[in-house]
């Protein structure tokens, strides 16, 4: 979990950005000047030292030390692309997850009361990564929470009255991807305004469950079962959203493959019922070959 976590940040920084200007600070923007971040040189040795960090972060080495240097990037780097007029949410939940489990790394530097080997060392045992993997969930599902209650907040109460209104987002979703990259929309993305239109009731119904779904991805938090099924309807939905409004979020796909739906832990336990059912067939063909020498 950690290397495909680590795998995440490593691509999420850029190895370059254009010149700009931060004409609306945003986030750490307000408080330090990023504008460093555009000297090919200066990134270059930031990513090399991300490197490093993202290694030591997956192999368990130096936890405090790495998620600091990963979190204060992923924040540098999302706070530059934020603080450019427009607003994305592709390194948010990445930072979220690693500040997150930085506290818990820090949680264990005070727990030890100094700084010692076994603080800043091996922390990959079983209890230390449960509070990474615990953390990593409460800050994704806090995302979806948070999403929830803007949407609610932001609508006065009225959001799912107001859903059949997305046709118009929709239909100007299509024909801005026409006009920059001259593809029509496909049959599904075509249609989808249009029944909207028609069916406001179960245009209502569909978004109220997906509405409801952000609001209780709490729930996650229970254990690994409701976590895997969380996450599972998690993904479904965005596969959902990206069909019918062309609205993509990977990141928050590949955040709940890795720490809610736990596709490693899946494999071991149906590697485990395929060795307990071989082997229970195994111990019956052998009682079958002792039974008549026994009896004789």
């Amino acid at each position: 979990m950690r290397i495909a976590f680590a795998a995440m940040v490593w691509q999420s920084v850029p190895s370059f950005y254009y010149p700009a200007t931060l004409s609306h600070p945003n986030g750490l923007a307000r408080f330090l000047d990023l504008t460093f971040l555009m000297n090919p040189e200066i990134l270059g040795t930031l990513r090399g030292l991300l490197a490093i960090a993202v290694v030591f972060y997956a192999a368990g080495f130096l936890m405090f030390v790495s998620l600091t240097f990963i979190t204060f990037l992923l924040s540098a780097c999302g706070s530059f692309e934020n603080s450019q007029g427009a607003i994305n949410h592709t390194l948010q939940p990445l930072a979220l997850v690693a500040l997150a489990q930085w506290g818990v790394a820090g949680y264990f530097l005070v727990r030890h009361r100094v700084i010692d080997r076994r603080a800043f060392f091996p922390v990959a045992n079983a209890e230390t990564h449960r509070r990474l993997v615990h953390a990593a969930k409460v800050a994704l599902v806090s995302c979806y929470v948070t999403s929830a209650i803007t949407k609610l907040e932001r609508s006065e109460g009225e959001w799912l009255q107001r859903t059949p209104n997305l046709a118009v987002a929709i239909a100007k979703t299509n024909t801005k991807n026409y006009l920059n990259i001259q593809e029509r929309p496909d049959h599904l993305a075509n249609a989808i305004p249009q029944f909207i239109i028609d069916h406001p009731n179960i245009t209502r119904l569909f978004f109220g469950l997906g509405l409801a779904l952000e609001l209780f991805s709490f729930l996650a938090l229970l254990g690994r079962w409701p976590a895997i099924l969380i996450g599972v309807s998690l993904i479904c939905m965005h596969d959902m959203i990206a069909r019918i409004m062309d609205l993509h979020f990977l990141v928050f796909e590949r955040l709940a493959v890795i720490f809610l739906v736990n596709l490693p832990w899946l494999a071991a336990l149906a590697l485990g019922a395929i060795w307990h059912l071989s082997s229970r067939s195994k111990r019956r063909r052998l009682d079958q070959r002792t039974e008549p020498a026994s009896i004789a």
